[in-house]
């Protein structure tokens, strides 16, 4: 029993709360803190470096890649090139479904003035910039030729359209009778008539009626064969600066592997059934891309070219390149007459026509893009053009 006045004591275990950290741990925890977000901060400073700027040179590359992969994705798929400069393109693709009814009408055009922006416009509606500021941006055309299908339209160049003359209609009677359309026309009725005439047809033959006078005009380049039987107009054709002519009745087969003279053995062809004075070129001042197929018979020195081609892009004798097919034949003197060909002068006749006529195509282009300020920017691809539009189509 406990006595009275005495007290109760209970021994055990004293239980406390914490309201805080101490002094020791905040330190220790803010020291921990200060450490932690100075190395976000670091790491955060270099992300930021990582990050390309708009004005870096690795992004202003990147820009434009992105600028030369649009243009030629969809040049990959025209269907038609309508303008084709340096500097500006213009074309149509199939329709897409992108809202438009029918084929899609897009240009990407600079201005050629360093700084200006390189636009692309769709259906002749709202020009967009795709690069603000362009240091240079060039567009090169690469064409070839594609397969003739049907006969070979000819546009023959005369004198006068109203009244042609026994040479002239000589000619037009025999193309006709090989199944050949031909659509006569007037250097005087140049250019508007031309342009629109050639766009028609497949070939252009300049007989040796047609004067030098006649033919100033006339571009020199025709963006479609030609065939020259005229040796008053080599240097104008870019064929031969010297033209000259011999009397034969034949030429001197050098190279028969070419289509037109095919089969044919090597050395003299009687083309005319009486002498004649066959058109011929001087080697001296010759096309550099010229292929030679026969001379002079009498091979005195083997200077005279009586039968040469010129294909697509090779040097002509002016110093540009063939925007076509090129062929200069024997019956191109003035004083020659078309109806003594025999059957082998008639055959190479057709066969240049044919050779000549085939289209003309676009087959790619090549892209190059420099934004302004940075060399090493610069971007550039070339795109093959699946469709292979035809060049100078109506």
């Amino acid at each position: 029993m406990i006595a009275q006045g005495e007290q109760l004591v209970f021994k055990g275990f004293r239980h406390s709360r914490r309201s805080g950290f101490t002094l020791v741990e905040l330190l220790a925890s803010m020291t921990i803190m200060i450490i932690l977000m100075g190395a976000m901060t670091s790491t955060m400073l270099i992300a930021s470096h990582a990050i390309p700027r708009s004005e870096d040179p690795a992004q202003k590359k990147l820009a434009a890649m992105d600028v030369v992969d649009q243009i030629a994705g969809e040049l990959f798929y025209a269907t038609s090139i309508t303008e084709e400069t340096e500097f500006a393109v213009t074309f149509t693709v199939a329709d897409r479904g992108h809202g438009s009814i029918g084929p899609e009408l897009i240009r990407y055009e600079w201005s050629g003035t360093p700084g200006d922006p390189l636009t692309r416009q769709y259906n002749g509606g709202t020009v967009v910039t795709l690069c603000e500021t362009v240091e240079s941006f060039s567009l090169e055309y690469d064409k070839g030729v594609t397969e003739l299908v049907g006969p070979p339209a000819v546009l023959l160049l005369i004198r006068n359209v109203a009244s042609l003359d026994a040479e002239e209609t000589a000619r037009r009677a025999v193309f006709e009778s090989w199944g050949f359309p031909v659509q006569v026309i007037s250097p005087s009725e140049l250019p508007a008539l031309f342009d629109a005439a050639l766009a028609r047809c497949d070939v252009l033959y300049v007989p040796p009626t047609v004067t030098m006078i006649a033919m100033a005009p006339l571009p020199n380049n025709v963006p479609v064969g030609m065939v020259v039987a005229n040796n008053l107009v080599y240097g104008h054709c870019g064929i031969s600066s010297n033209a000259f002519s011999y009397v034969g009745e034949g030429i001197e087969i050098a190279d028969n592997t070419h289509p037109i003279t095919l089969g044919y053995p090597p050395g003299t062809l009687t083309v005319c059934s009486s002498s004649q004075r066959i058109a011929a070129a001087s080697m001296a001042g010759l096309a550099p891309g010229a292929r030679l197929l026969a001379f002079e018979t009498d091979n005195e020195g083997g200077d005279l070219v009586s039968l040469l081609t010129i294909e697509i892009g090779q040097p002509l004798s002016t110093g540009e390149a063939a925007n076509g097919r090129r062929v200069s034949l024997p019956s191109g003197d003035t004083q020659f007459i078309f109806n003594s060909l025999n059957a082998a002068g008639l055959q190479l006749e057709r066969r240049a026509i044919v050779w000549a006529a085939a289209p003309v195509v676009y087959a790619g282009v090549r892209i190059r893009v420099q934004p302004t300020g940075s060399s090493v920017s610069a971007a550039e691809t070339a795109t093959r053009i699946l469709n292979m539009p035809k060049v100078n189509a109506p």
